[in-house]
């Protein structure tokens, strides 16, 4: 059985694969296996050939939109997202209490929060952007720049499944570097010996 989702506007087809392995099950397009880093979201197909297939609602499903990678998990079945969660300050010096959440139903509104958030205050702030990657290793991707816009339109799909993002936005470097440096006080390679 064919599955696919929407993405974009095109119906893209889905492939699966083992979280933490990097070979797929087989393609819904020339039924090989193949080969992707550990993101998932949505690729380009790796086929030797460009495809056309019918999934069981007739609609038509072409390898030249890409397929969409989803893991899961031989002990627990597949991975569901059901909740996309941003963790939000855009002042942190006059922040009480903790920092606030905001929770989504899907990546594309949790994107959109994020871009129009980011592109309010491009070059004026310095943005640290870390997203959270536990599922894969015990550590956040994290990214501080006053134009972490750029990062985020290449990273928006690869980084899709992860849950919680986090985007705070601070007056200076120093201050973005000083919470980053403390995000990571718990790994080994944080500090000089």
């Amino acid at each position: 059985m064919v599955q696919y989702k929407k993405h974009n506007g095109n119906n893209i087809a889905i492939i699966k694969r083992k979280q933490g392995t990097m070979e797929t099950d087989k393609c819904p397009f020339c039924g090989s296996t193949h080969i992707h880093g550990l993101i998932f979201g949505h690729r380009i197909v790796h086929c030797q050939e460009r495809l056309r297939i019918v999934a069981e609602d007739g609609i038509i499903l072409d390898s030249n939109n890409g397929y969409f990678i989803e893991h899961y998990d031989d002990k627990k079945g597949e991975i569901n997202i059901s909740e996309y969660l941003i963790n939000y300050a855009n002042d942190m010096s006059d922040l009480v209490g903790d920092i606030p959440n905001y929770s989504f139903t899907s990546n594309d509104l949790r994107c959109q929060f994020l871009l129009g958030k980011i592109n309010e205050n491009s070059g004026k702030k310095v943005f640290l952007l870390a997203i959270d990657v536990d599922k894969i290793e015990d550590e956040s991707i994290i990214f501080i720049g006053t134009r972490v816009v750029d990062f985020l339109h290449i990273t928006l799909d690869m980084y899709s499944y992860f849950t919680q993002f986090h985007l705070h936005e601070y007056e200076s470097f120093e201050a973005a570097y000083e919470v980053a440096l403390s995000m990571r006080e718990t790994h080994p390679l944080c500090y000089d010996k």
